[in-house]
This record gives structure tokens, C-alpha cells and sequence, in this order.
């Protein structure tokens, strides 16, 4: 069986996850196609031209992969490219859409009102044009406007959780751990970061005293902004950007990570902080309800008000029992639900169900 993956750049680890496990599939030789995308390198008024000579310059690579590997599935990697399955289409190939957000609501946050909804017609134009959908839990069908597209839906895990168990794993007990809330990702609007931050003063007003400490990890546009905050020098150690690699002692420190986002996919963090014993406290947005279930292998937020925020965290403080307990079910979740051998077994039956 042979795969060709496209997708925009190998950089990003989601990316590089995918094609490492369709790599790790027995019997299935996986060919990389990067996307240019030139729109991203234009002024906004140039986009739209842009995006066309990016799906042009595709159309030849899709003709060349399509002569070179008869028997050739596209998979397209949270990317809508119409023309692109256009020609896929046309040259009578099988495609898979792996659908990693709504790009309305993702730049709606952004405040780019005119392009989320060309996002968004672009997007569902690409579900009807596409073999297959695949998405990272039932939850997501909703959020991603997939509803009409259920005999298309495919259901695997997040890609980029293969090897995961490997690279994080529980070192520091529950109990020995300090009052550490921890935030791990981009510092960005649409995952909610600023919300989080705002909390902070609302935690110091509900608390008074022994209040917890922030530990944030990550880069993004709103990394300046927090660092104007001199009123929370005393709350929040920023460190920036960490390693992959060299997440799991921070995991281990937190007594809870929080992630008030207003769109996911499922984020890798989500399955990191669980494989180290660490409760996270989500908005249920995305396939996030797939894996977190409140008070049982997680918690939920209602609302990424910043007073709600706060008042959620100071009361799971509260409930020292209720985080032990939840540390130890996330923990088992993890290992029990998300092997390399299941991941692998779950993307292996569906490309095979494709190729038949």
C-alpha cells in the first residue's frame, strides 16, 4: 500500500507524527508532499492569488505522485485544498482529509471576520470533495461542521500522541507536588491564554494568601503583553519555550494544567500532562469531551470567563482528594487507551478499509 502525505510543513510535530506513524504501519510505503502555500508569503489583498498558484503549483506534484505510485492514497494533513482534491479526483485517486480545527471559529477569535468565512466555505467544500474525514474523536463532528459528511467520517486517534507514553510518564508522586498551575502551548487569543492570565488577580482576591504559582510555557503573539505585567512577577514564572523533549519534568511539577482555549482539535498537551499524572482543566471544545470526562479522568470548564477560571481553580485546590484521585484515572487512561499498538491498529484499518 502506498500513501503519499500532504501537508504544508515538517516542522510542526503534529505533522512529523503522522508521517512517523504511517511510517511505523507494516506494509505501507509513505511518500511526504510538501504544500508551498503562497498566500501565507502575500499581502492580505494577495491571498486569494496566491492560494490559486499554490494549488496549481500542486496540481503537477499530485500528476507526477499519481504516475510514479498507481495505486496512490492522498492523505491531506489539516489543510482544505479544493483544487488540489480536485485533481486528485480527476485522476481518480483516493483521498483522506484529516480535519484538525474549524478555521471559523479560529480566526473569528483572530478578529478576521471576511477570511474565516472563506476559511470556512473553502473548508466544507474540501469535505465534499474528499474520499474519507478524519477526525480525532465524535465530539469533533459538531465543531467542525461535519454533520452532513457522517458516512465520510473516519474516527483514529491524535497523531501526534503515537510514542507519547514513551517520552512522558509519571516521576514526581501526586501528593509531593506544589500548588503549581501550569499552562503549556501558544500564547494566543484563540487558545485563550490571555483569559488564564486575567484570572491570576481574581485567584489573589479569592485566596488572600498561599495562593498558587502560574508556570507558563510557550511563545506566541500575546508573549510581550505578558511581560508588560509587572503585578504578576510575584504569581507567574514565565519560562518561554521548552523542548519537546524536556516537557515531562514540568508536567511533573503541576498540580494542574489549565487550557481555557475557545477552539481545538485535541491538543498534544492534553495527553502529555495525563501520561504525568497531571489533571487538566479544559473548555470542551473540539474532541476534548473524547478524553476528558469531568471529575472523573479531568475536569471541565463551563465558561473561560476569567472570574470562573479562578473560581474553578480554587476550588479543585480545595479537593485534595478529588485531584489525587482524578491524577491516578488520567494516568491509567492514558496507558490503558492509547498504546502504539492501538494507535497503529487504528490508522492501519482505516486505510486498508479505503484501499478495498
Amino acid at each position: 500500500m502506498k500513501v503519499c502525505l500532504i501537508s504544508f510543513n515538517l516542522i510542526f510535530p503534529a505533522t512529523r507524527s503522522l508521517l512517523q506513524l504511517l511510517k511505523s504501519i507494516k506494509q505501507v510505503e509513505v511518500h511526504y508532499i510538501n504544500y508551498v502555500d503562497y498566500s501565507s508569503r502575500s499581502f492580505p489583498l494577495d491571498k486569494p492569488l496566491g492560494f490559486l498558484f499554490s494549488e496549481f503549483f500542486m496540481f503537477f506534484k499530485i500528476l507526477f505522485y499519481s504516475k510514479k505510485f498507481k495505486n496512490c492514497i492522498f492523505v491531506i494533513f489539516d489543510a482544505y485544498l479544493p483544487l488540489t482534491l480536485i485533481a486528485i479526483r480527476l485522476l481518480r485517486r483516493k483521498s483522506i482529509l484529516v480535519i484538525g480545527s474549524s478555521l471559523l471559529k479560529e480566526k473569528i477569535v483572530k478578529g478576521h471576520r471576511i477570511f474565516a468565512w472563506l476559511g470556512h466555505f473553502t473548508q466544507i467544500f474540501a469535505y465534499y470533495l474528499s474520499d474519507n474525514l478524519v477526525i480525532f474523536g465524535e465530539y469533533m463532528t459538531d465543531w467542525v461542521y461535519a454533520n452532513k459528511f457522517s458516512s465520510k467520517i473516519r474516527i483514529a486517534p491524535q497523531p501526534i500522541i503515537y510514542a507519547l507514553i514513551n517520552n512522558f510518564y509519571l516521576e514526581k508522586p501526586y501528593r509531593n507536588r506544589k500548588a503549581i498551575i501550569g499552562y503549556v502551548g501558544a500564547l494566543t487569543e484563540h487558545k485563550g491564554f490571555h483569559l488564564l492570565i486575567e484570572s491570576i488577580k481574581y485567584i489573589k482576591t479569592g485566596m488572600k494568601d498561599n495562593y498558587p504559582k502560574f508556570l507558563i510555557i510557550g511563545s506566541g503573539s500575546l508573549e510581550e503583553e505578558l511581560r508588560k505585567r509587572k503585578d504578576l512577577y510575584d504569581n507567574v514564572n514565565y519560562i518561554g519555550f521548552i523542548p519537546h523533549n524536556k516537557l515531562r519534568r514540568y508536567y511533573n511539577e503541576m498540580k494542574l494544567l489549565v487550557l481555557p482555549s475557545y477552539t481545538e482539535g485535541m491538543p498534544a498537551v492534553i495527553f502529555e500532562a495525563m501520561a504525568c499524572g497531571t489533571p487538566v482543566l479544559a473548555t470542551p471544545v473540539g474532541a476534548i469531551p473524547n478524553i476528558i470526562k469531568d471529575c472523573e479522568t479531568g475536569f471541565l470548564l463551563k465558561s473561560n470567563d476569567p472570574s470562573y477560571i479562578a473560581e474553578r481553580i480554587v476550588e479543585l485546590l480545595s479537593k485534595h482528594d478529588l485531584l489525587e484521585k482524578v491524577s491516578i484515572n488520567a494516568y491509567k487512561y492514558i496507558r490503558t487507551n492509547f498504546s502504539d499498538e492501538k494507535i497503529l491498529e487504528a490508522w492501519r484499518k482505516i486505510l486498508i478499509k479505503i484501499e478495498l
